[in-house]
């Protein structure tokens, strides 16, 4: 398994380091100053960053994952994504599992 992702503090410390190892997955960062290697990461961060990460305060990590959750499920099962020609990631992920099978 390969990570791509961007160059920023989030992803470059030692914890991501060693939570990726111990899952035998590789990091691959994009060049500095490079962000259409991957505009699909690039549009996420912002997202996050923008829309949850500088509106509130974290404190535990059970206090973290409560905050994020609703985000989260948000992003991926109700927002529609215009790099999936406006639908949600889970509508595109049955499309791709109906094309497959």
């Amino acid at each position: 398994m390969r990570i791509f992702v961007d160059i920023c503090s989030e992803l470059s410390g030692c914890l991501f380091d060693l939570w990726t190892y111990h899952r035998k997955a590789a990091i691959d960062f994009n060049r500095p100053s490079k962000q259409t290697d991957n505009c699909f990461v690039e549009t996420f961060n912002e997202s996050l960053r923008d829309e949850c990460l500088n509106v509130q305060w974290f404190g535990a990590i059970d206090e973290t994952r409560a905050k994020l959750e609703p985000w989260r499920a948000e992003y991926n099962e109700s927002r529609p994504h215009e790099a999936f020609s406006d639908l949600t990631p889970a509508e595109y992920a049955g499309l791709a599992r109906n094309v497959v099978m």
